[in-house]
């Protein structure tokens, strides 16, 4: 059996309701299973060294929405050699008139 390689989805913690993982997460996360070894990984600023040693464990990065999360994620994964993904919708992109 083929080795799969490994995906680890970042997104944003949310303060309110941090045992929560927002949808459009699950659903890619369930998707990306089929196919990938899958980690989640929840941001937050104290676990920036948490997020860096997943990174290197990781065979790509997939960050969903353009926030500081993505941002740290793309600079981790740059100094590490890792391709990212960053999926963008909603408050991210709200602003480019050629997405309306």
């Amino acid at each position: 059996m083929e080795k799969k390689r490994k995906v680890l989805v970042v997104y944003q913690w949310v303060s309110m309701y941090p045992w929560k993982i927002p949808t459009p997460v699950q659903k890619d996360v369930e998707l990306l299973s089929e196919d990938f070894d899958v980690k989640l990984f929840s941001f937050n600023y104290f676990n920036l060294p948490l997020l860096y040693l997943n990174t290197l464990k990781s065979d790509l990065i997939f960050a969903w929405f353009a926030g500081d999360h993505a941002f740290f994620s793309s600079i981790i994964a740059r100094i590490l050699k890792r391709p990212i993904a960053v999926v963008i919708g909603g408050f991210d992109v709200a602003s480019i008139n050629e997405l309306r």
